[in-house]
């Protein structure tokens, strides 16, 4: 399976623990969390970090995100892509969540799409662990704002 295809669906099981426990207030307000990929490019220049995000819920949606100034714009950008993707309850208004999302890369390099693993600790806390990949030779240059080129 691949990572960028992993769908955590914790609103139930996080509602059921909130309820018994009065546990983190996220779970009450999370119905799917999209964990982010681990970008090719962050893997292939070996960029780790740890991404904690302040997400204000309202009406369902996110209206609004905070990141650590630190983290790498390709980080970044992975993970408020996911959280934009996640759903959230409607019920939630105004609620700020903190998430976490830390990028490991372990191993050596790998010549094919290492998919990685995404390991979860309750309540608020992934960790996404890769092997970084081989580089390819026909890649020209890995800025962020040119993309990837070939020669």
């Amino acid at each position: 399976m691949r990572l960028g295809n992993v769908l955590l669906t914790l609103g139930i099981a996080l509602s059921a623990y909130a309820q018994q426990n009065e546990g983190w207030r996220g779970a009450q307000c999370i119905e799917s969390l999209q964990v982010p990929t681990y970008p090719v490019v962050a893997r292939l220049a070996r960029i780790a970090g740890t991404a904690r995000v302040q997400a204000v819920v309202s009406g369902g949606a996110i209206a609004a995100l905070e990141f650590d100034e630190s983290l790498s714009p390709l980080l970044r950008d992975a993970v408020e892509k996911s959280i934009r993707a996640s759903r959230f309850s409607p019920k939630c208004d105004r609620t700020t969540l903190e998430i976490v999302f830390a990028f490991v890369i372990q191993g050596d390099p790998v010549a094919y799409q290492d998919p990685g693993v995404v390991t979860y600790r309750w309540p608020n806390q992934f960790t996404i662990s890769a092997r970084p990949p081989i580089p390819n030779p026909e890649i020209e240059n890995l800025g962020p704002t040119t993309g990837v080129g070939r020669k």
